[in-house]
C-alpha cells in the first residue's frame, strides 16, 4: 500500500501514541442523528446490522447542546451508521449547534448538497464538511456507492471550493475515502492529485471487515475511551464508538436520563480505562476483537494539502 508517512500530518487514535490522557469531559462527541441511510454500500457496517430505524429526538439534541456549550474543548461530529442529513430537523440541528458556537464537523455521503445550497453551506457555521467518496473514478465510485453520482459530487465540491476562495468564514472541506486491500499506490496517488484541487484535506480510513471473530494480541494504545463519546440515534451511549462493528454494544446508559458528565465518568467506563492503562488487554473483550487495533497498524489518516 502507498506509504502515507511523508505527507501524514495527523492520525487519529490508532497509531501507537503516548500514554492516553484522561480529561473530565470528552474532547469530541460523535452524534448519530439517525441510522437511516439512502445508500446501501456493501462495505458499510450498517449493511450487516439489522436494526430498526431511529431519528434522535430533537429534545435530546437540545439537551446535548445545552450541556456541552460551556466546554470550549468539546466539539460535535455528526456521523454514525446513517446519513445525518436525513434527520427530519437537520437544518434546525445545524442552527442549534452553530448558534451555540460549538465546533461542528459533519460527515455526509453528499446528500447535504440536495438539502442545502452551496451558499447556505458556506455560511452555515459548519466547521468541517467531510464528504465520503470511495473509488478512484466514476466507475469504481458507483460500484462501491451505487446510489451515488460521482459527477454530481464533483460539481458540487468544486463549486463550494470556488465560493470559499473569497469567503472569510467557511467550512474546511475534507474528502473521505475507505482504502481497500486491492487499492494500488497509483490509484491513491491519483486520488490525492484529483481531490486536492477542491479540498483542504483527504481522510483515509483503512477498511476493516464487520463482525470478525479474530482475537488480536498486538494492541495499539487506542485513545478513544479517553477522549471520545458516542451517542446513538436511540439516545444510547456505548462503551466504545467502534464496538458495533465487531460485537454487540454494551451501553453505559441513555442520554435521555443521564448527563454527558455522568456517562463520561461512569464506573463502567472508568473500570475499563484502568484495565487499559494496566495493559491487561485480554480483559477487555471489545478491544481484543477490534480490528482497528490489529498489529499496531494505522487505521485512520488525514493528509493536509501542502
Amino acid at each position: 500500500m502507498w506509504n502515507f508517512a511523508r505527507k501524514m500530518l495527523r492520525d487519529i487514535c490508532y497509531r501507537v501514541p503516548k500514554t492516553p490522557h484522561f480529561t473530565d469531559y470528552p474532547s469530541n462527541i460523535e452524534l448519530e442523528l439517525t441510522n437511516d441511510c439512502n445508500f446501501s454500500c456493501s462495505h458499510c457496517p450498517r449493511t450487516y446490522l439489522a436494526e430498526s430505524i431511529y431519528y434522535l429526538d430533537f429534545d435530546l439534541v437540545e439537551k446535548i447542546v445545552s450541556e456541552i456549550k460551556s466546554y470550549d474543548c468539546c466539539s460535535l461530529r455528526l456521523v454514525g451508521l446513517g446519513e445525518p442529513t436525513l434527520h427530519p430537523r437537520f437544518r434546525d440541528v445545524i442552527s442549534l449547534i452553530t448558534s451555540a458556537n460549538i465546533k461542528l464537523e459533519l460527515t455526509s455521503n453528499g446528500n447535504i448538497f440536495h438539502i442545502m445550497s452551496l451558499e447556505e453551506i458556506l455560511v452555515s457555521g459548519i466547521t468541517t464538511l467531510e464528504i465520503s467518496i470511495d473509488g478512484s473514478d466514476v466507475t469504481t465510485y458507483e460500484q462501491k456507492r451505487p446510489e451515488g453520482c460521482h459527477r454530481f459530487l464533483t460539481s458540487k465540491i468544486a463549486g463550494l471550493a470556488e465560493l470559499a476562495k473569497n469567503a472569510t468564514d467557511k467550512p474546511r472541506i475534507v474528502v473521505r475515502r475507505v482504502v481497500f486491500p486491492n487499492d494500488s499506490e497509483e490509484e491513491l496517488r491519483l486520488y490525492n492529485e484529483y481531490w486536492f484541487k477542491y479540498s483542504d484535506s483527504i481522510s483515509y480510513n483503512i477498511y476493516t471487515p464487520v463482525g470478525r471473530s479474530t482475537i488480536y494480541e498486538n494492541f495499539t494504545k487506542c485513545q478513544s475511551i479517553f477522549s471520545e463519546l458516542k451517542i446513538r440515534s436511540t439516545g444510547g451511549v456505548p462503551l466504545c464508538r467502534f464496538q458495533c462493528n465487531f460485537q454487540p454494544e454494551i451501553e453505559l446508559g441513555n442520554i435521555a436520563n443521564s448527563s454527558i458528565q455522568e456517562l463520561w465518568n461512569s464506573s463502567a467506563l472508568n473500570e475499563r480505562r484502568n484495565v487499559f492503562l494496566q495493559e491487561n488487554w485480554c480483559h477487555i473483550d471489545y478491544c481484543k476483537y477490534c480490528a482497528k487495533q490489529q498489529e499496531g497498524k494505522v487505521n485512520f489518516i488525514i493528509v493536509d494539502k501542502q
